[in-house]
């Protein structure tokens, strides 16, 4: 609709109502713009970069126990950090298995990747994409392209080319879905696993610790090598060249800083820095399954 490049900074919730700055080179083409799932305002021009330093949320939660979440949200103002772990829907909300892809990618098992892409179904799928994985996990490609629904397209467009060539690799890089998204996941889960370690060695500067996943074993600290040990790799194998995809590096903060938060009439309110996940805080505050906040 604005005819050219959209820039954008983050990813917002698709299931919210949600404020977000794009910005696009001139000559700008509309003033305002409206229609049932989103609105459009140009708010003016600048000639330097955005710098996006966080979001703020505000949230309406029903049936909860108001005292208990009211002490939760005292506590926390008291002490206002909180383990910077990656949230849930990193791994993929209804289907948690973007890491494992990556994890398989970094290994370079082609097969076992694109089985978890096409296989493997969950509880929580529709009959019809359940049967279709099942069938795919018994050799069964033909039969499985027909169940599988047009609307998952990686999964149809994998599926078409595995068997087409019989070749697990030339369908991988078919994808639809960055391959790198993949290997970012399952760093994002090699963080969570370091700071697990980390946690009960923790008690000050907290907005100071960091954790740093690299190639280099002078940048990988104690946790981050049994981890990678646990994990049978070496951080070198972050560098793919098969499919042109090199992440050598991950460095982020250990804890995130929840700021301003309030619960006043039904609405949680707070803000966190950029690439903090709201989910975690409310993980914290309600102490429910991830799966039912994502």
């Amino acid at each position: 609709m604005l005819r050219t490049k959209v820039n954008y900074i983050g990813i917002k919730d698709s299931a919210a109502h949600t404020y977000q700055l794009i910005y696009i080179r001139p000559p700008i083409r509309i003033q305002e713009y409206k229609e049932d799932r989103i609105n459009l305002r140009f708010l003016g021009y600048t000639d330097s970069k955005f710098n996006h330093t966080g979001n703020i949320f505000n949230i309406v939660l029903k049936r909860v126990n108001k005292d208990k979440l009211s002490k939760r949200v005292t506590d926390i103002s008291s002490d206002p950090y909180l383990p910077a772990f990656f949230g849930y829907q990193r791994f993929g909300s209804r289907r948690p298995i973007t890491h494992i892809v990556g994890k398989y990618l970094v290994k370079r098992d082609w097969y076992n990747a694109i089985m978890f892409i096409l296989g493997h179904p969950f509880d929580d799928e529709s009959e019809n994409i359940k049967k279709a994985r099942k069938m795919v996990m018994n050799g069964e490609l033909l039969e499985a392209l027909k169940e599988i629904p047009i609307s998952f397209k990686q999964e149809r467009t994998i599926l078409k080319n595995y068997i087409k060539t019989n070749n697990p690799f030339q369908a991988l890089k078919t994808s639809l879905i960055p391959l790198s998204f993949y290997v970012e996941a399952y760093q994002s889960y090699i963080f969570n696993k370091i700071l697990s370690r980390k946690l009960n060695n923790v008690i000050n500067d907290k907005d100071k610790v960091e954790i740093i996943i690299s190639s280099k074993d002078n940048l990988c600290d104690e946790d981050c090598k049994l981890v990678f040990e646990e994990e049978g790799i070496e951080g070198k194998q972050f560098n793919i060249r098969e499919i042109k995809v090199n992440r050598p590096y991950l460095k982020r903060k250990a804890f995130m800083k929840v700021r301003d938060i309030k619960f006043k009439d039904e609405t949680l309110s707070f803000a966190l820095d950029r690439g903090m996940y709201a989910t975690i805080v409310l993980e914290e505050l309600l102490r429910l399954d991830p799966r039912k906040i994502t």
